[in-house]
């Protein structure tokens, strides 16, 4: 009898899809049952197998449900695919118990058994009757064992006068209302005994075989006992208690239910975590800034990564938190995105921040922890990785994203160097994601083979990035901020002059990276009056960005100020974008902003509404296709 030929359950499993987890749910193991039914004298039915039969059907799986521990060991010694165990549990509904007799001395205690008409069923009911029928007539204890079921089908010659026979039952629970205390008394079988569940979900005292009870958690000596002799005594026992006896074993059975109720739960939970780290996944590497609250960086994530985990399974990595407040806001946002951070950083917190994190979702674990537990389908980097991260696991990866927005200058130069090709092979598909200069996206494409989509944190409708730089009425706006991509004297002298021709008073600047020589504010004769490096852009920068009348972008290689720009545009600031300093350019658009400050009813930029949308759902609509792409 070959699983392939008569079990299309496990067939089934060979139609699914490439990339599809395959659960197998059993509820019995099949193979050497012909063996165990013969060794009782009981010719073979139903269905079994041969152990490679079933090690066959077992390797069409991902993850196999055992129904009980002894056959999770039994199936793992079979296949190399994971066993979990998943035991049967029915939700809880304790009964009453049975109503008394007036006089306490005409109280039967009635035993029930219920059981199914087949072959393993009877020869363990007719094998303990042998032995309950010399027990009873020794100690003659005040007792019915009331049998329920088909299975008294096979019992026409049973004529005890202690036993009471049902027949069909019509509705189980009713079987279970007419008797004190629930019996299953069976030495050999094969699965989970349903019957036992049954009786603990009613909250019934109960009194067992221990191969009856295995998969469940034992409460009371009397649920696991080593043979038929011991039950039939123990029932004794506890006719001559009385119902005074009932009360223990009751509370004892509520015990066992509840612990298969968690056996369960953690089976369940198990299969979950299979499921998250088998299917494919994006791992993000983050750049620690972005937990900044209220920052530029931490705003750009929060569209970054809403957008992505709405592509499928996320994984988003850090190895060092700036601050744990914004952290634990921006965390507990990212909902269903897996959230790890490296364990270095948690031996630099305090107890109060450690538990705060943990309760925002973070999961310590390194980074090489991380890569071995998923596929990693996709690759997005905020940063590229650091000395000492092994990515070797990450050979497969189809699809590696670079966040334009978030990538700092050394690393562009690690990429346009070289000295990032261990990672960025051309074997693998690399897409630049984000504006910036021109000539700066053709060398990084020419480099890496590359795409570019020009993608930012910009829904249609807006999102909380948009929202934040939302502009206040035009008359309340003053000065003019002044985004650089690095202080160089000859750009701050331009943006002076900027100001100067405009008619402003007030200039801040804003600088896109920190690792430059500082400004010096005696360039600028006074007009220069705040200084505000932009390595996160801080509440503060975006507050001055938000109020500010006029925003000159001299930022020709900068990764963020494309994003920062679109970002100001969209939430419909006046934005005004300088390339390389040239005399012609600059007149033409200080003419142009003299014109805007003077007409403000006039639109300096008529494409904006567009070049906004622009930003807003194509690039995510090209990213969403590399989702879709059929692996290779």
């Amino acid at each position: 009898m070959s699983p392939s030929s008569t079990t299309p359950g496990c067939r089934a499993l060979e139609l699914m899809p490439s990339g599809t987890l395959k659960v197998l749910d059993t509820h019995d193991r099949f193979s050497g049952r012909k063996e165990m039914l013969e060794s009782y004298g009981i010719a073979p039915e139903f269905f079994y197998t041969t152990e490679e039969e079933e090690a066959e059907a077992l390797a069409r799986a991902d993850v196999v449900w055992a129904i009980k521990e002894e056959e999770r060991l039994q199936f793992e010694e079979m296949t190399d695919r994971r066993v979990i165990t998943v035991p049967h549990a029915d939700p809880a509904s304790p009964l009453p118990l049975r109503p008394l007799p007036a006089d306490p001395a005409d109280f039967e205690m009635r035993i029930g058994v219920i059981g199914a008409r087949n072959q393993v069923n009877t020869r363990n009911l007719i094998r303990f009757l042998e032995v309950a029928d010399k027990v009873f007539r020794a100690h003659l204890p005040p007792l019915k064992l009331v049998i329920g079921g088909t299975v008294c089908d096979l019992l026409e010659g049973v004529d005890l006068p202690f036993v009471e026979k049902l027949g069909w039952i019509d509705d189980v629970e009713n079987f279970y209302r007419q008797i004190d205390v629930a019996l299953v008394p069976m030495e050999f079988s094969t699965g989970l005994k349903i019957k036992v569940s049954e009786a603990l979900s009613h909250g019934l005292p109960l009194i067992a075989h221990e191969h009856a009870f295995e998969g469940y958690r034992p409460f009371h000596p009397w649920h696991a006992l080593p043979s038929f002799e011991a039950i039939a005594e123990a029932c004794a026992d506890l006719a001559f208690q009385g119902t005074e006896g009932l009360e223990p074993l009751r509370r004892a059975s509520a015990g066992s239910h509840r612990a298969v109720v968690r056996d369960l739960e953690a089976g369940i939970a198990a299969t979950g975590a299979a499921i998250a780290a088998a299917a494919p996944a994006t791992l993000v590497l983050g750049d620690p800034a972005i937990t900044v609250r209220g920052s530029f960086r931490e705003q750009l994530a929060q569209g970054i990564l809403g957008r992505l985990a709405e592509r499928g399974h996320l994984l988003l990595y850090l190895d060092g938190i700036e601050d744990v407040s914004g952290a634990t806001r921006l965390f507990a946002g990212l909902d269903p995105c897996r959230i790890h951070v490296s364990p270095a950083v948690r031996e630099r917190l305090s107890a109060s921040d450690i538990a705060r994190l943990e309760d925002a979702g973070v999961r310590w674990a390194g980074l090489d922890q991380v890569i071995a537990g998923h596929e990693i389908r996709h690759l997005w980097l905020d940063r590229l990785p650091r000395p000492g991260e092994r990515l070797a696991r990450l050979r497969g990866v189809e699809r590696i994203y670079l966040n334009l927005a978030m990538l700092r200058r050394a690393d562009v130069a690690a990429v346009l160097e070289g000295e990032a090709g261990e990672l960025l092979t051309p074997l693998t598909k690399v897409t630049l994601v984000g504006d910036c200069d021109r000539p700066l996206s053709s060398r990084l494409r020419r480099r890496l083979g590359a795409e570019q989509v020009l993608a930012a944190p910009l829904a249609a409708t807006g999102d909380a990035l948009r929202r934040s730089l939302l502009a206040p009425p035009f008359s309340s706006r003053k000065g003019l901020t002044v985004i650089l991509e690095h202080p160089s004297e000859a750009i701050v002298e331009m943006a002076a002059a900027v100001a100067v021709s405009a008619g402003q008073n007030l200039v801040n600047v804003v600088t896109l990276e920190t690792d430059e020589t500082e400004l010096r504010s005696d360039l600028q004769g006074g007009v220069l009056r705040r200084h505000l490096p932009g390595h996160v852009l801080d509440r503060e920068a975006l507050r001055l960005l938000r109020t500010t009348r006029l925003t000159a972008g001299f930022a020709p290689e900068s990764l963020r100020a494309g994003t920062l720009l679109a970002a100001l545009e969209s939430a419909g600031h006046d934005v005004m974008r300088f390339g390389a300093p040239q005399t012609r350019t600059l007149l033409s658009c200080m003419r142009r902003m003299q014109a805007r400050l003077i007409r403000p009813g006039e639109d300096m930029l008529p494409g904006r509404r567009q070049h906004a949308v622009f930003y807003s759902e194509p690039g995510w609509r090209r990213i969403r296709d590399h989702w879709a792409e059929p692996a290779p």
